[in-house]
């Protein structure tokens, strides 16, 4: 009977994530910090036709929400899900100039459509891999009232101390776990245990 075995392996990089909390932060501090994001989310709505409510947190330094809609990007019929994807890929496209992350560091990772209801996850990455925490863009389109919510989590990652190279790879990984078990090389099968692990920053 095969035996399934779970590892999980994370890179502990020295990347600095610059998403600030609000240790030691004043309350000047946090309204400049409020006065800056604000004024980026009006350069949103004014180059990138946005039209909605837009939701700051000085605390993590960040926009955290959009809702709305796009003047210029009309809103796709939900059965129409190739038009659906590309709808996405375009609102994506036109708020990414205005987040530090680059877009071709984001990937779909799932779409589901329900009643009222389209959502996408793009899913941040670094230099291919995942990011611990589960960093990504969230865009839910609702049919009825026509609008989008985009939700941010996405990490700013400094790219002069993050590791261009993972400081560990698969095989690394797999001979971890074997000698660990102390499980002997000619019983060393991969399909018999079935390893399930996963690299990220």
């Amino acid at each position: 009977m095969s035996r399934v075995i779970v590892a999980a392996v994370l890179i502990l990089s020295m990347a600095v994530v610059l998403t600030a909390q609000n240790d030691g932060l004043s309350q000047e501090e946090l309204q400049q910090r409020r006065a800056q994001l604000n004024a980026q989310a009006d350069q949103i709505r004014s180059e990138a036709s946005f039209r909605g409510r837009i939701s700051v947190s000085p605390e993590r330094n960040r926009i955290t929400n959009l809702r709305g809609r796009f003047r210029d990007i009309p809103l796709p019929a939900k059965e129409d899900t190739l038009r659906i994807e590309r709808t996405f890929d375009e609102i994506v496209d036109r708020i990414m100039p205005f987040f530090p992350v680059d877009r071709e560091d984001l990937e779909i990772v799932n779409l589901t459509i329900r009643d009222n209801l389209i959502g996408v996850t793009y899913r941040q990455t670094a230099n291919g891999y995942r990011i611990e925490g589960g960093s990504s863009l969230k865009i839910s389109y609702y049919t009825q009232g026509e609008s989008v919510s985009i939700n941010n989590s996405l990490t700013y990652l400094d790219p002069s101390v993050l590791p261009t190279e993972p400081r560990i790879t698969k095989e690394e990984v797999i001979r971890m776990f074997y000698d660990n078990k102390d499980v002997p090389e000619s019983e060393r099968d991969d399909d018999k245990y079935r390893l399930w692990f996963k690299i990220m920053y």
